[in-house]
C-alpha cells in the first residue's frame, strides 16, 4: 500500500518548492520578485518543504523566515559571511572546534527549508561544499584523536537530510570512540518537516543513548500535532528534547509570542534551552534587533513563566557564546543581583572564616 503523498519525509524533500515561479505561485507574487529571487539565490538557495509552504500561507511571520527580502542584497555595518568565526577554527571539513571539550561535526550541507537568517548561509545548498563519507570518516578519525573532546554535536545544514543507514554509519563510528560520552544533533526538521522523525528513526536514536535532539522553533504556529507527534516518538526512545530559538524582528520579537512558544514546547515536554540573538550574518539586517531590546523581552519573559520554562539569552560572537544573564553589581558588602520583577535586590557574600559570626548560630 503506498504512503499518503506529502505523510513521508522523503516525499517533502522530492516536492520542496525550489525555484523563484514555485514560490511566486505559492504564495502570490509578482514578476518582479521572481527576478529579484534569482538574483537573491546566489546567497542563499531557496527551498521550503510543502508542510512548511502550508503553514507559511497562513503565517505571514513565518513566511519571512524563508522569503528573500531585498535587503538580503545590503552588506549592513558589521556583517560578515562567517559571523562565528567558523572557518578559523575547522581542521577538517566536517569539523568544527570553537571549545576545548566539545565540537561540531557537520554532516550535510543541505536543508529541507533554508531560512533566510541561516548563519551559515555561506556554506548550505553549495554544491562545491558537499560532506560524504570521506569527509565523514576524515572527521571520525580526527575526533578519535582529540581526547579532551567529549560532546559532538551534529549539525549541518539538516544532519536529519540524510538516511537512517547513513546517521546508523556515522553514530556507530561516533559510539566506538571511547572519551565520546555525549552525542547531541541540531535540527529544523521538527518545525519543517516533522515527517522525518519515524518510529523507525527514533528507535535508532534511542540506540545511542545518551542523546539530545536540540530542535529550532521560532514561533508557536511550529507546533503542529506532527510536530508534536514527533517529540512523542523521541521522547517514547528516552531522548532528551531541548530547543533553541532565534529572536527575529517581524516574526516573535514580541514577549507574548515568545511566551506562547515556550509554554507550549515545555507542556510537549521540551525544554526551552536558549534564545540566540540573531548573528551577524551577511543580508539577515532586517532581522537583527538590538541587544539592549533583546534584554527587555527576556526580562519581561522572566517575570511571566517559570523558570523551567526561560531559556538562556546568548549572544554567539568570534569568541564563543556569551550568555546575557540579569546584571548582577558587586558592593563591599555583598551584591545587588536582579529579581524576576527587574528589581535590583540585595544578596551578602559568604562570610571568611575569621570575621565574627551571629552569636545564634555559635
Amino acid at each position: 500500500m503506498n504512503a499518503r503523498p506529502g505523510s513521508t519525509w522523503q516525499w517533502q524533500v522530492q516536492n520542496r518548492l525550489t525555484t523563484p515561479q514555485d514560490f511566486a505561485q505559492a504564495f502570490g507574487l509578482g514578476e518582479d520578485w521572481q527576478a529579484f529571487a534569482q538574483q537573491a539565490s546566489s546567497r542563499l538557495v531557496l527551498g521550503v518543504t510543502p508542510y512548511y509552504a502550508q503553514l507559511c500561507q497562513a503565517v505571514p511571520a513565518l513566511l519571512k523566515t524563508i522569503l528573500p527580502d531585498p535587503q538580503e542584497l545590503v552588506l549592513a555595518a558589521n556583517e560578515t559571511s562567517d559571523p562565528m568565526a567558523e572557518e578559523a577554527t575547522r581542521p577538517k571539513a566536517a569539523i568544527v572546534r570553537r571549545y576545548p571539550n566539545r565540537a561540531l561535526f557537520l554532516l550535510c550541507n543541505q536543508c529541507a527549508t533554508y531560512c533566510r537568517y541561516c548563519t551559515r548561509a555561506r556554506l548550505v545548498g553549495d554544491r562545491a561544499q558537499q560532506l560524504g563519507k570521506k569527509q565523514w570518516q576524515e572527521g571520525l578519525d580526527w575526533l578519535a584523536q582529540e581526547t579532551e573532546i567529549e560532546e559532538v554535536i551534529l549539525s549541518g545544514g539538516e544532519p536529519l537530510m540524510l538516511s537512517d543507514a547513513r546517521l546508523e554509519w556515522i553514530l556507530e563510528g561516533l559510539k566506538k570512540i571511547p572519551h565520546l560520552r555525549f552525542i547531541r544533533f541540531s535540527t529544523k526538521a521538527l518545525a519543517v518537516m516533522p515527517q522525518r522523525i519515524t518510529p523507525d528513526l527514533a528507535r535508532l536514536l534511542g540506540r545511542f543513548k545518551p542523546l539530545l535532539i536540540n530542535a529550532h522553533f521560532v514561533h508557536p504556529c511550529e507546533l503542529t500535532p506532527q510536530a508534536a507527534h514527533a517529540v512523542e516518538l523521541l521522547l517514547a526512545q528516552g531522548i532528551m528534547v531541548s530547543s533553541q530559538s532565534v529572536l527575529l524582528k517581524g516574526v516573535n520579537h514580541q514577549t507574548e509570542i515568545l511566551a506562547a512558544l515556550f509554554r507550549e514546547l515545555y507542556y510537549l515536554g521540551v525544554r526551552p534551552y536558549a534564545l540566540y540573538l540573531c548573528d551577524w550574518i551577511a543580508g539577515a539586517s532586517s532581522f537583527r534587533g538590538d541587544l539592549g531590546e533583546a534584554q527587555k523581552i527576556h526580562g519581561a519573559l522572566r517575570q511571566i513563566l517559570s523558570g523551567p520554562m526561560l531559556p538562556k539569552l546568548i549572544a554567539d560572537p568570534p569568541g564563543g557564546k556569551a550568555e546575557l544573564s540579569a546584571q548582577v553589581l558587586e558592593g563591599n558588602q555583598g551584591y545587588l543581583l536582579t529579581d524576576w520583577q527587574g528589581k535590583l535586590v540585595p544578596y551578602p557574600k559568604v562570610s571568611g572564616p575569621n570575621e565574627k559570626q551571629d552569636p545564634r548560630f555559635l
